[in-house]
């Protein structure tokens, strides 16, 4: 009779003040704010549910049995009756919630964004991640994965709270990839609250503004307003995509068009400018020339824009991103607009290192701008491959602390969406773990996943884990895997785990997917594996070609041409374990007192399928996307601007000046022959390039050299890529694997002229 009475004046109390009583069982109740916001009344759903699930006793509370307990969502007005008088405001917590304690009362309260929908993905949910807060830290709950396969809850578990819990996140910006059609979208929703993911809106762009495919009829009805290129107005496709940026008419059509959308809308908080993920080559013309490179050609005018949208919306956040050297760094000598996001690559996954990358989100916290971590978790080669880099996640995490506001892409950006969520959810657990605390401990916390995903088989399957990421290695993941990082050598292993597993595994809803999975990559690994111990031989020969190539000269007389005799001979090296057989290639070099000569041999099985699309007239075409040889010369400061030569085997050839932040094209006075051997089924190619241009890249003829083929998958061939450097993935600009060069000094040769 007595129980009952207290609870009928506390009940009374809060309708006094004017809150809801949500709640009210065994000895606990939950109230809010009458007016509470949809965020406030989703936390007392929330909270209310797994009470219900968890308790069936009255809840002990620091050591004693409460005849009333009283949980506070939000902050209603009987907080203050409680004692709830000296918390610090909202906006001073540290984080975006807390929990505080006094007497027999537990206020759960946060930070929660004006009318957001509290199952968003962006947006500040604080008072429904505080509730998620409460039930794991101090109610001893377990969400490891989506739904209710995804959760351990105790029963009648006892509380003991601190009069104060402010959590300090690492990262403002937490998240991870919920795109999947293989569980309920409200499952994975909440999985994302419950992991403590939190985008502010800043972050999230909601009017991305591009030109792209979008202003066809203008370009049709007014072409003036593109960019030229070669002399020709131009509107295609990347990185041909973008109008002459330079004319004021452009500008004002971009700004008027953003305003425009911005009032039909009434919902825009963030806009995107020329927002796509993919390179910008500045328009020709005069005006637009006189821009110092792609990044202040770019962000210039992206700011330009953002001024004049806030004289009219004075919060509009605006957003961007870089884009490799094609435009990278702030502008320069211009003051950014406030509330500005930009979006930088650290390179992960495939780069393991990530100090060349924190100069550039130093530079832009700099400038006054937020940053983001972008990035591609999963790369079209990974397929629908378990991917397993949950150390290199924390890594990453680890070193980028304090340096950025955070990450929201993760493994699921590429998914096709029927693959099971079970096969991605570890990586996703542990990214938004380590978002929050990326000092956690990863072999205790995926122990802990392993246990609770597959019971039975936890110590079998964090092993499994464990040896899965050490077979990432400095593998990319640009190329095939099932040639590197899993190849059927490396699978055999955890293949074992897995089988292991399979014995002991007691529930296997989680388990089964990923042993699928897992086979699934297995089977497609099998196929290569001879192919792979093929190329690992010819690897160990690749290990022999010189550190530094010493270029031979030329006798003073030499007679008719012929390198054979005289050039330097190497063997370009396959990136990769091909599908087929390797198209073999060699260069040779030679030098004089006045050029440098360089002589590029390949083989191809498919001679009459060579692709020689490019002509120095089409300037959105490219020799790079043709059957070609790249030759690379760069100063050996790797801050220094490098010398790029493509040629394809009709002997046209493109000349690029690579740079921190973007590339220019440019003429040099470079001879080139060619020589197609149709029965032999071989192509060559001459360069004659004079000592004079080598130098200003390569000072007093030393520096680095590297030299590639090409070969694009056309006509039933399949793509394959070699070099006299086979590190760096795909990329043919990781300049810290190319070859040193020194070229002697000598006197000029006169062999018979073939030019």
């Amino acid at each position: 009779m007595k129980f009952h009475l207290i609870l009928a004046v506390f009940l009374s109390s809060a309708a006094l003040f004017g809150d809801v009583v949500l709640e009210k069982r065994l000895n606990y109740r939950i109230v809010l704010p009458d007016n509470a916001a949809r965020v406030q009344k989703t936390a007392a759903e929330e909270l209310k549910n797994y009470l219900e699930k968890m308790y069936t006793e009255p809840i002990r509370l620091n050591g004693k049995t409460p005849a009333s307990l009283t949980f506070l969502i939000g902050f209603p007005a009987e907080a203050i009756r409680a004692g709830f008088t000296t918390l610090p405001a909202l906006g001073d917590y540290p984080g975006e919630f807390g929990v505080f304690t006094r007497n027999d009362c537990i206020l759960l309260s946060g930070t929660d964004d004006r009318d957001i929908d509290p199952w968003a993905l962006s947006g500040r949910t604080g008072t429904l991640l505080g509730v998620y807060y409460f039930l794991e830290k101090y109610a001893g709950a377990a969400f490891f994965a989506p739904g209710p396969k995804g959760e351990k809850l105790p029963l009648n578990p006892p509380l003991a709270l601190p009069p104060e819990d402010l959590p300090k996140p690492a990262y403002d910006i937490r998240g991870f990839v919920v795109h999947n059609d293989t569980l309920p979208r409200t499952d994975l929703l909440r999985f994302y609250k419950q992991r403590l993911c939190s985008v502010p809106l800043w972050a999230a762009p909601n009017l991305n503004y591009q030109t792209l495919n979008r202003w066809d009829k203008r370009f049709a009805e007014r072409p003036g307003l593109f960019a030229l290129f070669g002399g020709k107005r131009v509107n295609k496709s990347y990185p041909y995509h973008v109008p002459c940026l330079s004319n004021p008419e452009v500008f004002e059509i971009i700004t008027t068009d953003i305003l425009a959308e911005i009032r039909r809308r009434g919902d825009v908080h963030t806009v995107r400018v020329l927002g796509s993920d993919a390179p910008i080559q500045p328009c020709e013309c005069e005006n637009c020339r006189k821009s110092a490179d792609g990044s202040d050609y770019v962000y210039t005018f992206v700011n330009r824009v953002a001024k004049a949208v806030r004289q009219a919306y004075p919060e509009m956040n605006f957003y961007t991103q870089e884009k490799g050297n094609s435009y990278n760094h702030p502008p320069k000598g211009v003051t950014l607009e406030p509330h500005f996001t930009a979006a930088v690559e650290t390179g992960y996954p495939y780069r393991k290192d990530y100090s060349g990358n924190i100069p550039l989100f130093e530079a832009w916290k700099k400038a006054g701008a937020r940053t983001v971590i972008r990035g591609y978790p999963r790369l079209p080669a990974m397929k629908d491959y378990l991917i397993c880099n949950q150390g290199e996640i924390v890594q990453m995490l680890r070193e980028m602390k304090d340096k950025t506001n955070g990450m929201l892409v993760s493994d699921g950006s590429m998914y096709r969406f029927k693959v099971h969520y079970a096969c991605c959810v570890l990586t996703n657990s542990i990214q938004a773990k380590a978002l929050f605390n990326p000092d956690l401990d990863l072999d205790r916390e995926v122990r802990n996943f392993c246990d609770l995903a597959y019971p039975g088989a936890g110590k079998e399957m964090a092993e499994f884990y464990s040896v899965m990421q050490k077979i990432r290695g400095e593998h990319s993941d640009w190329i095939n895997p099932l040639t590197g990082q899993y190849s059927a050598q490396n699978l055999d292993k955890p293949a074992e785990l897995l089988e292991a597993a399979a014995k002991k595994v007691t529930d296997k809803y989680w388990f089964q997917p990923v042993y699928d999975n897992f086979m699934r990559l297995r089977a497609d690994a099998e196929k290569f594996r001879a192919r792979t111990a093929e190329f690992n031989k010819v690897m160990e020969r690749y290990r022999e070609l010189p550190e530094t190539i010493v270029v031979p000269l030329l006798p003073e007389t030499a007679g008719r041409y012929s390198f054979d005799r005289y050039g330097q001979k190497l063997p370009l090296f396959p990136r990769m374990a091909y599908a087929t057989d390797f198209q073999k290639s060699e260069v040779r070099f030679a030098a004089d007192s006045q050029y440098l000569y360089v002589e590029l041999f390949a083989q191809e099985e498919n001679i009459k399928s060579l692709q020689t699309k490019y002509t120095p007239h089409e300037k959105t075409s490219s020799v790079f996307s043709d059957d070609c040889f790249e030759v690379m010369f760069a100063h050996s400061d790797k801050n220094a601007p490098y010398l790029q030569i493509g040629v394809h085997s009709g002997t046209r050839f493109q000349i690029l000046e690579q740079m921190g932040s973007g590339f220019r094209e440019i003429t040099l006075p470079i001879n080139c022959g060619s020589w197609t051997n149709m029965q032999d089924k071989t192509w060559k190619i001459l360069l004659e390039i004079p000592l004079r241009e080598i130098r200003k890249y390569c000072p007093d003829g030393k520096g680095r050299i590297a030299v590639f083929r090409y070969r694009p998958g056309t006509d039933g061939r399949e793509s394959q890529s070699s070099g006299i450097v086979a590190e760096g993935g795909p990329s043919n600009h990781v300049l810290k694997y190319y070859r040193k060069l020194e070229i002697p000094s000598g006197k000029r040769s006169f062999f018979e002229r073939i030019f």
